[in-house]
């Protein structure tokens, strides 16, 4: 069974899905449980998730990746992680891997998906983390770095 708890209220969303506990704070508690009832737990802050999403990003040879902190800028996220795909295969690539990789090594799922591949925009909303993942003109015509400048750019890979 799959639940969300917030701080009042639990509700089932999917049967035969993990089972994930979420705080109001940005930061995530899994619980985790497989098939055969074993259970696995862990405590993952949004910047250590971010980092591990931006290290599937660099395996799948994305481009331009920023990590911005928006602490004290918006209550949107915590973090953006922002990258580029040279072609659709590669955006749906990275988008699908983040999803996999995420999932399988810290119990954690994207709570929101938007855009399309062919769009040129996929973003995943793990909650502390937005992820957007852009084609290269579409990167260039939102410019959320510009956007958003006033955060704080931890990290940038060419």
């Amino acid at each position: 069974m799959h639940c969300i708890i917030n701080c009042t209220s639990v509700r089932k969303v999917r049967p035969h899905t993990p089972t994930i506990y979420t705080r109001p704070t940005s930061c995530v508690t899994i619980t985790v449980s497989d098939p055969l009832g074993h259970l696995r737990k862990g405590h993952l802050e949004p910047l250590e998730l971010a980092r591990a999403i931006i290290d599937v990003i660099e395996n799948l040879k994305g481009e331009n990746i920023v990590l911005m902190d928006l602490h004290g800028v918006t209550l949107i996220a915590d973090y953006f992680v922002i990258c580029t795909g040279t072609n659709e295969r590669q955006l749906r690539a990275i988008a699908e891997h983040i999803d996999t990789d995420i999932k399988k090594a810290h119990g954690v799922m994207p709570l929101h998906r938007e855009g399309q591949f062919g769009s040129g925009w996929v973003l995943l909303d793990y909650s502390g983390v937005v992820v957007h993942i852009f084609s290269e003109d579409l990167r260039a015509y939102y410019d959320l770095e510009g956007v958003w400048r006033e955060a704080t750019i931890l990290l940038r890979i060419q």
